[in-house]
Protein backbone atom coordinates (compact mmCIF):
# COMPACT_ATOMS: atom_id res chain seq x y z
CA UNK A 1 0.00 0.00 0.00
CA UNK A 2 2.75 2.16 -0.63
CA UNK A 3 2.05 5.19 -2.86
CA UNK A 4 4.12 8.02 -4.66
CA UNK A 5 3.48 11.92 -3.39
CA UNK A 6 2.46 14.18 -6.29
CA UNK A 7 4.95 16.69 -7.08
CA UNK A 8 3.71 20.47 -6.64
CA UNK A 9 4.13 21.39 -10.46
CA UNK A 10 3.65 24.63 -12.32
CA UNK A 11 3.71 24.80 -15.86
CA UNK A 12 4.99 21.60 -15.48
CA UNK A 13 7.95 21.87 -13.76
CA UNK A 14 7.93 21.00 -10.03
CA UNK A 15 7.62 24.48 -8.07
CA UNK A 16 10.84 24.04 -6.60
CA UNK A 17 12.68 23.24 -9.83
CA UNK A 18 13.59 27.18 -10.38
CA UNK A 19 15.74 26.66 -13.37
CA UNK A 20 13.20 24.45 -14.80
CA UNK A 21 16.10 22.02 -16.12
CA UNK A 22 14.48 18.89 -14.21
CA UNK A 23 17.71 18.20 -11.70
CA UNK A 24 17.48 19.06 -8.44
CA UNK A 25 19.88 21.86 -8.68
CA UNK A 26 22.25 22.50 -4.88
CA UNK A 27 19.76 25.45 -4.28
CA UNK A 28 16.65 24.06 -4.60
CA UNK A 29 13.77 22.30 -2.81
CA UNK A 30 11.63 19.97 -4.42
CA UNK A 31 7.51 20.24 -3.45
CA UNK A 32 5.47 17.02 -3.05
CA UNK A 33 2.15 16.49 -1.43
CA UNK A 34 -0.58 13.53 -0.68
CA UNK A 35 -3.20 13.70 2.00
CA UNK A 36 -5.31 10.98 3.46
CA UNK A 37 -7.91 10.27 6.02
CA UNK A 38 -6.98 10.17 9.28
CA UNK A 39 -7.83 6.56 10.65
CA UNK A 40 -8.41 6.34 14.44
CA UNK A 41 -5.45 6.86 17.18
CA UNK A 42 -1.96 6.63 16.32
CA UNK A 43 -0.41 6.98 12.67
CA UNK A 44 3.27 6.90 11.76
CA UNK A 45 4.60 6.73 8.09
CA UNK A 46 7.67 7.22 6.30
CA UNK A 47 8.85 9.15 3.41
CA UNK A 48 11.88 7.76 1.72
CA UNK A 49 13.70 9.65 -1.35
CA UNK A 50 16.34 8.47 -3.79
CA UNK A 51 18.34 10.71 -6.07
CA UNK A 52 21.18 9.89 -8.32
CA UNK A 53 24.12 11.61 -10.53
CA UNK A 54 24.08 9.76 -13.78
CA UNK A 55 27.66 10.77 -15.04
CA UNK A 56 29.22 9.33 -11.90
CA UNK A 57 26.90 6.59 -11.47
CA UNK A 58 26.12 7.07 -8.08
CA UNK A 59 23.08 7.12 -6.21
CA UNK A 60 21.85 8.71 -2.52
CA UNK A 61 19.00 8.28 -0.50
CA UNK A 62 17.22 9.92 2.60
CA UNK A 63 14.24 8.72 4.73
CA UNK A 64 12.23 10.92 7.33
CA UNK A 65 9.09 9.69 9.18
CA UNK A 66 6.41 11.62 10.37
CA UNK A 67 3.46 10.99 12.51
CA UNK A 68 -0.26 12.23 13.37
CA UNK A 69 -2.85 10.84 16.09
CA UNK A 70 -6.28 10.33 15.08
CA UNK A 71 -8.07 11.43 17.56
CA UNK A 72 -11.82 10.40 18.07
CA UNK A 73 -14.17 12.52 20.30
CA UNK A 74 -17.08 10.84 21.91
CA UNK A 75 -18.47 11.74 25.25
CA UNK A 76 -20.70 9.44 27.10
CA UNK A 77 -23.94 10.36 29.23
CA UNK A 78 -25.56 7.88 32.02
CA UNK A 79 -28.28 9.71 33.86
CA UNK A 80 -29.64 7.93 37.20
CA UNK A 81 -33.38 8.64 38.59
CA UNK A 82 -32.80 7.18 42.56
CA UNK A 83 -30.33 4.99 41.32
CA UNK A 84 -32.45 3.61 38.24
CA UNK A 85 -31.13 3.77 34.84
CA UNK A 86 -34.67 5.10 34.03
CA UNK A 87 -34.04 5.38 30.19
CA UNK A 88 -38.13 4.22 29.76
CA UNK A 89 -40.98 5.19 31.29
CA UNK A 90 -42.41 4.74 33.70
CA UNK A 91 -39.01 4.47 35.75
CA UNK A 92 -39.32 4.62 39.24
CA UNK A 93 -42.54 5.28 41.39
CA UNK A 94 -42.06 8.44 43.69
CA UNK A 95 -44.62 9.92 46.10
CA UNK A 96 -45.87 13.26 45.20
CA UNK A 97 -43.89 15.89 47.09
CA UNK A 98 -41.46 13.61 47.89
CA UNK A 99 -37.32 14.18 46.92
CA UNK A 100 -36.25 12.70 43.52
CA UNK A 101 -32.54 12.65 42.83
CA UNK A 102 -30.85 12.66 39.85
CA UNK A 103 -27.16 11.28 39.50
CA UNK A 104 -25.53 12.18 36.20
CA UNK A 105 -22.36 10.11 35.04
CA UNK A 106 -19.86 11.08 32.61
CA UNK A 107 -17.57 9.13 30.50
CA UNK A 108 -15.01 9.63 27.72
CA UNK A 109 -15.54 7.33 25.10
CA UNK A 110 -13.64 8.50 22.60
CA UNK A 111 -9.08 8.34 22.42
CA UNK A 112 -8.20 11.76 23.96
CA UNK A 113 -8.59 13.24 26.86
CA UNK A 114 -11.38 16.21 27.10
CA UNK A 115 -12.41 18.95 28.81
CA UNK A 116 -16.44 18.73 30.17
CA UNK A 117 -17.83 22.58 29.32
CA UNK A 118 -21.39 22.38 30.16
CA UNK A 119 -24.04 19.80 31.56
CA UNK A 120 -27.48 20.79 31.48
CA UNK A 121 -30.99 19.49 32.28
CA UNK A 122 -34.28 20.18 30.50
CA UNK A 123 -36.22 20.19 33.43
CA UNK A 124 -38.58 18.45 31.66
CA UNK A 125 -39.68 20.91 29.29
CA UNK A 126 -37.87 20.15 26.43
CA UNK A 127 -38.96 22.87 24.28
CA UNK A 128 -38.28 25.81 27.16
CA UNK A 129 -34.95 26.70 28.19
CA UNK A 130 -35.87 29.29 30.60
CA UNK A 131 -36.35 26.49 33.51
CA UNK A 132 -33.13 24.43 32.26
CA UNK A 133 -30.64 23.68 35.18
CA UNK A 134 -26.99 22.75 35.84
CA UNK A 135 -26.76 19.95 37.87
CA UNK A 136 -24.03 20.38 40.50
CA UNK A 137 -20.56 18.46 39.96
CA UNK A 138 -19.41 15.82 43.01
CA UNK A 139 -16.32 17.43 44.67
CA UNK A 140 -13.71 15.86 46.44
CA UNK A 141 -11.92 17.53 49.74
CA UNK A 142 -9.60 19.90 46.68
CA UNK A 143 -12.39 21.02 44.65
CA UNK A 144 -12.05 18.86 41.70
CA UNK A 145 -15.09 16.58 40.32
CA UNK A 146 -14.53 13.11 42.59
CA UNK A 147 -13.90 11.44 38.98
CA UNK A 148 -11.15 13.55 38.07
CA UNK A 149 -8.88 10.99 39.24
CA UNK A 150 -5.52 12.54 38.34
CA UNK A 151 -6.85 16.13 38.93
CA UNK A 152 -5.92 17.41 35.82
CA UNK A 153 -9.48 19.16 34.89
CA UNK A 154 -9.58 17.08 32.17
CA UNK A 155 -11.69 13.74 31.28
CA UNK A 156 -9.40 10.95 30.93
CA UNK A 157 -10.17 7.71 29.03
CA UNK A 158 -10.70 5.84 32.01
CA UNK A 159 -12.66 8.24 34.48
CA UNK A 160 -16.10 8.38 35.07
CA UNK A 161 -17.10 12.07 36.07
CA UNK A 162 -19.97 12.62 39.23
CA UNK A 163 -22.83 15.33 38.91
CA UNK A 164 -25.84 15.55 40.83
CA UNK A 165 -29.41 17.48 41.56
CA UNK A 166 -32.90 16.97 42.43
CA UNK A 167 -36.37 17.79 42.29
CA UNK A 168 -39.57 17.48 44.12
CA UNK A 169 -42.24 14.89 42.51
CA UNK A 170 -45.13 16.10 41.05
CA UNK A 171 -48.13 14.66 39.97
CA UNK A 172 -47.82 11.87 37.23
CA UNK A 173 -45.43 10.92 34.81
CA UNK A 174 -42.08 12.90 33.96
CA UNK A 175 -39.32 12.60 31.55
CA UNK A 176 -36.08 14.77 31.83
CA UNK A 177 -33.46 14.80 29.27
CA UNK A 178 -29.50 15.92 30.10
CA UNK A 179 -26.80 16.88 27.71
CA UNK A 180 -23.48 17.31 28.13
CA UNK A 181 -21.11 19.00 25.93
CA UNK A 182 -17.36 18.71 25.64
CA UNK A 183 -14.27 19.36 23.47
CA UNK A 184 -10.64 18.61 22.78
CA UNK A 185 -8.53 20.94 24.14
CA UNK A 186 -6.24 21.94 21.53
CA UNK A 187 -8.68 21.58 18.59
CA UNK A 188 -11.19 23.17 20.18
CA UNK A 189 -13.55 20.70 18.41
CA UNK A 190 -16.44 19.56 20.58
CA UNK A 191 -18.64 16.50 20.92
CA UNK A 192 -21.98 16.04 22.96
CA UNK A 193 -24.04 13.17 24.36
CA UNK A 194 -27.93 13.34 25.64
CA UNK A 195 -29.57 10.88 27.96
CA UNK A 196 -33.32 10.93 29.27
CA UNK A 197 -34.45 9.71 32.60
CA UNK A 198 -37.94 9.10 33.83
CA UNK A 199 -39.93 8.87 36.88
CA UNK A 200 -43.84 8.70 38.01
CA UNK A 201 -45.37 10.65 40.97
CA UNK A 202 -47.49 8.39 42.35
CA UNK A 203 -50.60 10.02 44.17
CA UNK A 204 -52.46 7.25 46.18
CA UNK A 205 -55.67 8.63 47.08
CA UNK A 206 -58.13 6.44 48.41
CA UNK A 207 -61.97 7.12 48.83
CA UNK A 208 -64.70 5.82 51.10
CA UNK A 209 -68.49 6.20 50.73
CA UNK A 210 -70.46 4.74 53.95
CA UNK A 211 -73.94 3.97 53.98
CA UNK A 212 -76.58 2.94 56.40
CA UNK A 213 -79.68 1.08 54.95
CA UNK A 214 -78.57 2.29 51.27
CA UNK A 215 -78.39 6.08 52.55
CA UNK A 216 -75.74 8.82 52.77
CA UNK A 217 -76.22 9.53 55.71
CA UNK A 218 -73.73 12.09 56.13
CA UNK A 219 -75.41 14.56 58.27
CA UNK A 220 -77.85 13.46 61.40
CA UNK A 221 -80.51 12.72 61.84
CA UNK A 222 -80.17 9.63 59.38
CA UNK A 223 -82.83 6.89 58.99
CA UNK A 224 -85.08 6.46 61.52
CA UNK A 225 -84.66 2.82 62.60
CA UNK A 226 -86.62 1.17 65.25
CA UNK A 227 -84.06 0.11 68.44
CA UNK A 228 -83.51 -3.70 68.63
CA UNK A 229 -83.53 -3.44 64.49
CA UNK A 230 -80.80 -4.70 62.42
CA UNK A 231 -78.43 -1.20 60.77
CA UNK A 232 -76.18 -2.22 57.74
CA UNK A 233 -73.48 -0.60 56.62
CA UNK A 234 -72.34 -0.38 53.29
CA UNK A 235 -68.93 1.26 52.57
CA UNK A 236 -67.89 1.74 49.40
CA UNK A 237 -64.17 2.58 48.48
CA UNK A 238 -62.70 4.04 45.49
CA UNK A 239 -59.63 5.27 43.80
CA UNK A 240 -58.81 8.62 42.98
CA UNK A 241 -55.39 9.20 42.38
CA UNK A 242 -53.11 8.22 39.56
CA UNK A 243 -51.73 4.49 40.16
CA UNK A 244 -53.31 1.28 41.58
CA UNK A 245 -53.71 1.03 45.89
CA UNK A 246 -53.64 -1.65 48.11
CA UNK A 247 -56.10 -1.44 50.98
CA UNK A 248 -54.06 -1.71 54.33
CA UNK A 249 -56.90 -1.56 56.60
CA UNK A 250 -60.60 -0.26 56.81
CA UNK A 251 -61.87 0.51 60.64
CA UNK A 252 -64.92 1.56 61.71
CA UNK A 253 -64.85 3.26 65.14
CA UNK A 254 -68.39 2.08 66.05
CA UNK A 255 -69.77 5.27 67.10
CA UNK A 256 -67.11 5.48 70.12
CA UNK A 257 -64.59 7.96 68.32
CA UNK A 258 -62.27 7.91 71.63
CA UNK A 259 -62.12 4.35 72.55
CA UNK A 260 -60.26 2.12 69.40
CA UNK A 261 -61.15 -1.41 71.38
CA UNK A 262 -64.34 -1.38 70.05
CA UNK A 263 -63.54 -0.73 66.66
CA UNK A 264 -64.30 -3.50 64.01
CA UNK A 265 -63.54 -4.04 60.49
CA UNK A 266 -65.77 -4.26 58.10
CA UNK A 267 -66.21 -7.48 55.91
CA UNK A 268 -65.27 -7.96 52.45
CA UNK A 269 -67.87 -8.24 50.07
CA UNK A 270 -66.79 -11.33 47.75
CA UNK A 271 -67.27 -12.40 44.19
CA UNK A 272 -67.34 -15.57 42.85
CA UNK A 273 -63.51 -16.53 43.16
CA UNK A 274 -62.87 -14.95 46.54
CA UNK A 275 -61.73 -11.46 45.41
CA UNK A 276 -63.09 -8.66 46.32
CA UNK A 277 -66.87 -7.95 43.93
CA UNK A 278 -65.18 -4.88 43.04
CA UNK A 279 -61.70 -6.23 42.26
CA UNK A 280 -62.80 -6.53 37.87
CA UNK A 281 -59.26 -7.73 36.92
CA UNK A 282 -58.38 -9.68 40.14
CA UNK A 283 -55.20 -8.21 40.98
CA UNK A 284 -55.60 -7.30 44.34
CA UNK A 285 -55.67 -3.95 43.93
CA UNK A 286 -58.09 -0.77 43.82
CA UNK A 287 -57.72 0.29 39.97
CA UNK A 288 -58.14 3.71 38.72
CA UNK A 289 -61.52 2.34 37.27
CA UNK A 290 -62.85 0.22 40.17
CA UNK A 291 -65.19 0.52 43.47
CA UNK A 292 -64.43 -1.75 45.99
CA UNK A 293 -67.41 -3.12 48.70
CA UNK A 294 -67.30 -4.13 52.33
CA UNK A 295 -70.69 -4.67 54.59
CA UNK A 296 -70.75 -4.48 58.33
CA UNK A 297 -73.89 -4.90 60.20
CA UNK A 298 -75.52 -3.72 64.18
CA UNK A 299 -78.52 -4.26 66.50
CA UNK A 300 -80.14 -0.51 66.22
CA UNK A 301 -79.47 1.16 69.85
CA UNK A 302 -81.97 4.22 71.18
CA UNK A 303 -81.32 7.78 69.89
CA UNK A 304 -78.86 9.17 67.59
CA UNK A 305 -75.87 6.98 66.56
CA UNK A 306 -72.85 8.40 64.31
CA UNK A 307 -70.03 6.18 63.46
CA UNK A 308 -66.94 6.82 61.05
CA UNK A 309 -65.49 4.56 59.30
CA UNK A 310 -61.90 4.96 57.37
CA UNK A 311 -59.72 3.57 55.20
CA UNK A 312 -55.89 3.73 54.72
CA UNK A 313 -53.91 2.77 51.48
CA UNK A 314 -50.43 2.66 49.97
CA UNK A 315 -49.39 2.32 46.22
CA UNK A 316 -46.59 -0.67 46.85
CA UNK A 317 -44.26 0.51 44.48
CA UNK A 318 -43.71 3.99 45.58
CA UNK A 319 -45.40 3.31 49.15
CA UNK A 320 -47.24 6.61 48.51
CA UNK A 321 -50.40 6.31 51.45
CA UNK A 322 -53.93 7.85 51.79
CA UNK A 323 -56.55 7.88 54.00
CA UNK A 324 -60.09 8.45 54.39
CA UNK A 325 -62.55 8.80 56.45
CA UNK A 326 -66.50 9.07 55.72
CA UNK A 327 -69.37 9.37 58.58
CA UNK A 328 -72.72 8.15 58.82
CA UNK A 329 -75.70 8.50 60.69
CA UNK A 330 -78.83 6.97 62.34
CA UNK A 331 -81.47 7.42 64.77
CA UNK A 332 -82.75 4.43 66.97
CA UNK A 333 -86.55 4.80 67.41
CA UNK A 334 -88.37 4.28 70.80
CA UNK A 335 -92.28 4.36 70.19
CA UNK A 336 -93.55 4.08 74.31
CA UNK A 337 -96.51 5.57 75.30
CA UNK A 338 -98.26 6.34 78.31
CA UNK A 339 -101.33 6.50 80.14
CA UNK A 340 -102.87 7.52 83.39
CA UNK A 341 -106.33 7.61 84.28
CA UNK A 342 -108.66 8.74 87.22
CA UNK A 343 -111.45 8.66 88.38
CA UNK A 344 -112.60 12.11 90.44
CA UNK A 345 -109.35 13.07 90.15
CA UNK A 346 -107.82 10.07 92.36
CA UNK A 347 -105.13 7.38 90.25
CA UNK A 348 -107.47 4.52 91.37
CA UNK A 349 -105.88 1.70 90.12
CA UNK A 350 -106.94 -1.15 92.70
CA UNK A 351 -109.99 -1.01 94.28
CA UNK A 352 -112.75 0.01 95.53
CA UNK A 353 -111.48 3.66 94.53
CA UNK A 354 -113.36 6.53 95.80
CA UNK A 355 -116.62 6.71 97.00
CA UNK A 356 -119.21 7.82 94.69
CA UNK A 357 -123.07 8.17 95.51
CA UNK A 358 -126.01 5.86 93.54
CA UNK A 359 -126.58 8.04 90.51
CA UNK A 360 -123.77 10.37 91.17
CA UNK A 361 -120.81 11.20 88.64
CA UNK A 362 -117.93 9.56 88.50
CA UNK A 363 -115.09 11.56 86.32
CA UNK A 364 -112.31 10.32 84.66
CA UNK A 365 -109.14 12.13 83.29
CA UNK A 366 -106.79 10.15 80.97
CA UNK A 367 -103.85 11.52 80.82
CA UNK A 368 -101.28 10.51 77.67
CA UNK A 369 -97.85 11.14 77.82
CA UNK A 370 -95.10 10.10 75.02
CA UNK A 371 -92.27 8.25 76.87
CA UNK A 372 -90.27 7.23 73.66
CA UNK A 373 -87.40 9.32 71.75
CA UNK A 374 -89.69 10.34 68.62
CA UNK A 375 -92.93 12.31 67.99
CA UNK A 376 -96.16 9.71 67.29
CA UNK A 377 -99.21 10.02 66.17
CA UNK A 378 -102.38 9.45 68.42
CA UNK A 379 -104.67 7.01 66.47
CA UNK A 380 -107.26 6.10 69.57
CA UNK A 381 -107.94 6.02 72.88
CA UNK A 382 -110.76 3.67 74.08
CA UNK A 383 -112.43 2.90 77.25
CA UNK A 384 -114.08 -0.64 77.59
CA UNK A 385 -117.14 0.98 79.57
CA UNK A 386 -116.57 -1.43 82.30
CA UNK A 387 -116.86 -4.82 80.35
CA UNK A 388 -114.22 -5.36 78.48
CA UNK A 389 -115.60 -8.71 76.99
CA UNK A 390 -118.66 -6.53 75.03
CA UNK A 391 -116.62 -3.83 72.56
CA UNK A 392 -120.28 -3.02 71.98
CA UNK A 393 -120.22 -0.31 74.78
CA UNK A 394 -117.06 1.13 73.94
CA UNK A 395 -116.55 4.65 74.33
CA UNK A 396 -113.94 7.24 73.26
CA UNK A 397 -112.66 9.81 75.92
CA UNK A 398 -113.24 13.24 74.79
CA UNK A 399 -110.10 15.47 73.98
CA UNK A 400 -109.71 18.14 76.12
CA UNK A 401 -108.25 21.32 73.89
CA UNK A 402 -107.64 24.89 74.07
CA UNK A 403 -110.47 26.56 76.75
CA UNK A 404 -111.66 23.64 78.26
CA UNK A 405 -109.71 24.51 81.59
Amino acid sequence: DDFTPNAITENGFNIGDVNQNRLLDTDEIWMYSETRLASEGQYTNTGRVVANFPELGSEASDSDPTNHFGFVLEVGLEKLTNGEDADFAPGPFVPVGATVSFTYEVSNDGNVSVQPVSLIDDNGTPDDESDDFRPNAVLDGSGFNVGDVNRNSLLDLDEVWQYAANRVATDGQYRNTATVIAEEPNTVDSTSATDVSHHFGATATVTIEKRTNGEDADVPTGPLLPAGSIATFDYLVGNDGNVPIEITSIVDDNGTPGDGSDDFSPVPVEGVTGFNVGDLNRNGLVDLDETWSYRASRTVTANQYTNVATVTSVHPASEATGIASDSSNHFGTLVIISLEKSTNGDDADEAPGPSIPVDGTANFEYLVENMGNVSVEFSSLVDDNGTPDDPTDDFEPAEVVDGDF
